[in-house]
């Protein structure tokens, strides 16, 4: 069975980052779709699979975070994808900085035991500033590969993190996430000027 201590590593890693302890409030049904105020970030990630992809959340005190576990039989071997929404503590990261959380997560992920095998890289995701890793990890006598890239999408962030036993279905598993997530941004706040 596949577990997620790297996945809540990633979302408290980057909850570290926040200004605030809270996590995002949670959207009233029909509240994604109403106009947009200026600083104001929404996202969504629907179940967009259901025969295939069981969910259920997981809530702690910095990150919303939901559990995607694939259905036996419907992946070629066990695998779980873990989505995490928090607060940004900045709508535009600075590049070198970003590089050092991306860097930090990953020494934390190896001081758990993963062994990094695509070194921490920064870029764009849907536009947004992003990073991303992968990692293995020998669990119970079988190989993990995981999968993880976190995006800082105006005054939000997310994080998903795919993992499985199969190596290609791991990849294709976070691309499918990752094209899955709407994001609606209304732009920094407007100052006055004088």
């Amino acid at each position: 069975m596949i577990k997620i201590g790297l996945a809540a590593l990633l979302a408290l890693t980057l909850g570290a980052c926040q200004t605030t302890a809270t996590k995002p409030k949670r959207l009233a049904e029909g509240e994604f779709e109403t106009p947009i105020r200026a600083g104001e970030t929404r996202l969504r990630l629907q179940n967009f699979d259901r025969e295939k992809w069981q969910s259920r959340g997981i809530d702690t005190l910095s990150a919303a975070r939901t559990a995607f576990v694939c259905r036996p039989l419907a992946c070629p071997a066990p695998s779980v994808v873990i989505y995490a929404r928090l607060n940004s503590p900045t709508r535009k990261p600075d590049p070198q900085a970003l590089l050092n959380l991306a860097q930090g997560v990953a020494d934390k992920a190896a001081q758990e035991g993963a062994t990094i095998t695509a070194a921490p890289r920064t870029g764009t995701t849907k536009g947004f500033p992003s990073f991303s890793f992968a990692y293995t990890k020998q669990r119970d006598g079988k190989t993990e590969f995981g999968r993880a890239t976190s995006v800082f999408a105006g005054s939000l962030a997310f994080n998903i993190l795919s993992i499985s036993q199969n190596e290609a279905a791991t990849g294709r598993h976070l691309d499918e996430f990752l094209r899955a997530v709407e994001i609606v941004d209304g732009g920094p706040r407007r100052t006055a000027s004088r």
